[in-house]
């Protein structure tokens, strides 16, 4: 249980039993309409600035503000009406107090908790995680806040008040919004903090449904180490643990528009797919909720290397633990691309009398399900295959590949997955720790002396990485380190500009915070085919910050990709970025400058 918001409880409590009870139930009633009405409508309220404010900002924002703006109205209205105090004796007062004063407590703490949970930050709230997940069964919990759940509380008081028509229809709010606890969850449980939470409602459709009974749980062992890591995967088939269970499998084709503004790739975790419906079929109770729990077999296991998913993969119906991170993209999941996204199964676990009615994704997506099943698992989907030997991601599976192509393909899967335009540190592709070229550069496990650092790196034909290696920049403290990476798709139009200026003198490069602050690039990184060797050549001078910035990289070009390699080089095999230092402080960029062209508009925000 979160010690802080037992800790907001009691003392609003604590506050209203001092106050008396009338004074605690008419506030009482001031936060439950206003509650009320800031569900009712901070839908329409963020429509009016959709747009025009950051990413995931929006709904929460509204939320807030009808809330609080309702609350400080009905405050004023209802201390003007009854301008004074009701006399009662003391004891009656105070338990009175107490107990209105407890549904203050809980209106309030829980209308902050969901206002909160609509932002883009991390799973956790106040310390406390709304859900907890079982990593064996794959279930996902409420996690217990004792006799507080103060959001739950909230939406489901809120929920039973708007039945009737309260709030213009005849259904309640839990009718409408049957998942909205959930997608709050849902929406956070992301793999990485550039996940988009908010996705288009249309980015995803619904294809098909069957029902199984079994899914196959995978067991992972990874064999060798550095390089000649592999990993080999055994499954055992298992039904629900429940008994009247089974599981729904929905074919489901997820769109491109679910990226990220600043990624073309899609990263997210099982949970954040829900399906919406009804246990004994009735359309005329309540809808109920489950979090996906198996998938179509499309992982790659981060010590072994981003190859891309086989056929052999695609052909399986898995069961993953709800933290395992997944990534759609053009180079590791083309076995299941579709048109302009990806087509896979999603897995559901629930009653044998369910009748689904639509499926959602992240916050925002609903896509519905086809009114009846499908009499058997079709041929083109993913399906258990019991205890048969799963497959072998390791370097022999690409032992008839040239190494040059073996070499791009580990290549483009790091790029396409890490490297983009934004908040982060990671470096595009690790470096092995254990390379004598690299050791120079590297402190604390991390790449990027004070002194600064030039590496040309030449990767090496049978190029991997294990969990050893060398994954981040080193990021002095007190600074977040922004990237602008040129395959960004806003970039591209930037691509010749930025490349030509790099070879020239690549200073006077900067981005522009929201404030107006400009911070000049401290390095930046190339990677590319040179005469059929595969380089990584990357500059970083993070102490810069303490001397000239603008005049970082003033001088010192890249020694080995130069401007005619990463101009002649097909789309797909180079790649260039600038790196830069904010404060802590900074949260979004506003423009960018590649040098001596014109600032240009270029939103990141973390």
């Amino acid at each position: 249980m979160s010690i802080v918001i037992f800790l907001l409880i009691v003392l609003i409590t604590a506050f209203w039993v001092y106050q008396g009870l009338f004074s605690s139930l008419i506030m009482f009633f001031d936060v439950l309409v206003s509650a009320m009405l800031a569900f009712a409508f901070f839908e329409q309220v963020h429509g009016l600035w959709e747009g025009s404010i950051q990413d995931g900002l929006g709904h929460g924002l509204a939320l807030m503000l009808v809330f609080l703006v309702s609350l400080v109205v009905l405050r004023q209205v209802t201390d003007r009406l009854v301008p004074d105090d009701v006399e009662m004796p003391k004891p009656v007062a105070m338990a009175g107090g107490g107990i209105f004063g407890f549904g203050t407590a809980m209106l309030l703490t829980g209308v902050a908790m969901i206002g909160v949970q609509m932002m883009p930050i991390g799973s956790d709230v106040f310390f406390f995680e709304r859900y907890s997940s079982d990593p064996e069964t794959g279930d996902v919990y409420s996690s217990s806040l004792g006799v507080f759940g103060p959001d739950k509380f909230t939406f489901g008081l809120v929920s039973s008040l708007s039945s009737d028509g309260k709030f213009g229809s005849g259904n309640s709010l839990a009718y409408a919004k049957p998942d909205f606890v959930e997608q709050l969850y849902s929406a956070r449980a992301a793999p990485q903090s550039e996940a988009r939470m908010f996705v288009p409602a249309n980015c995803i459709k619904v294809r098909d449904w069957w029902v199984i009974n079994s899914l196959d749980h995978a067991k992972h062992e990874l064999k060798g180490e550095g390089f000649a890591t592999s990993l080999t995967r055994s499954f055992q088939s298992r039904e629900p643990e429940k008994v009247g269970w089974q599981y729904m499998v929905a074919t489901v084709y997820v769109d491109k528009s679910a990226a990220a503004k600043t990624r073309s790739d899609i990263r997210f975790r099982i949970p954040q797919f829900r399906v919406i419906g009804f246990d004994n079929g009735n359309t005329q109770e309540e809808p109920s909720v489950y979090l996906a729990s198996g998938m179509t077999d499309i992982y790659t296991h981060v010590d072994v290397g981003p190859f891309p998913v086989g056929d052999s993969q695609r052909e399986r119906l898995v069961f993953f633990s709800p933290m395992t991170d997944f990534v759609l993209s053009d180079t590791a999941t083309q076995v299941v691309a579709k048109d302009n996204g990806w087509e896979f199964q999603v897995a559901f676990k629930v009653p044998t009398s369910f009748k689904p009615w639509y499926v959602a994704f992240k916050y925002g997506a609903k896509a519905m399900v086809p009114a009846k099943p499908l009499k058997e698992t079709p041929s083109y989907a993913a399906r258990p295959m019991g205890n048969e030997d799963g497959p072998v991601i390791a370097k022999s599976e690409r032992a008839l590949a040239s190494a040059s192509d073996r070499t791009l393909s580990q290549i483009q899967g790091y790029v396409a997955s890490l490297a983009f335009s934004g908040f982060s540190a990671t470096l595009p592709m690790p470096l092995p720790s254990s390379d004598p070229k690299v050791q120079p550069h590297v402190q604390n496990n991390k790449f990027g002396p004070p002194g600064g650092a030039h590496l040309v790196f030449d990767v090496p034909e049978d190029y991997g990485t294990t969990a050893a290696d060398i994954a981040e920049f080193q990021v002095p403290s007190g600074y977040r380190m922004v990237q602008v990476s040129f395959n960004d798709q806003r970039a591209k139009s930037m691509y010749g500009r930025a490349i030509q200026f790099a070879e020239r003198v690549a200073a006077q490069t900067y981005v522009v915070d929201i404030d107006g602050a400009k911070h000049y690039a401290i390095g930046n990184y190339a990677i590319a085919n040179v005469n059929g060797d595969w380089v990584f050549e990357v500059q970083y001078y993070p102490n810069a910050l303490n001397e000239v910035p603008e005049r970082a990289i003033s001088g010192k070009k890249l020694e080995k990709i130069t401007p005619d390699v990463l101009s002649n080089a097909p789309e797909d095999e180079r790649w260039f970025a600038f790196l830069f230092l904010v404060p802590d402080s900074v949260t979004l960029i506003d423009k960018f400058n590649s040098g001596n062209g014109d600032e240009i508009d270029f939103k990141l925000s973390r």
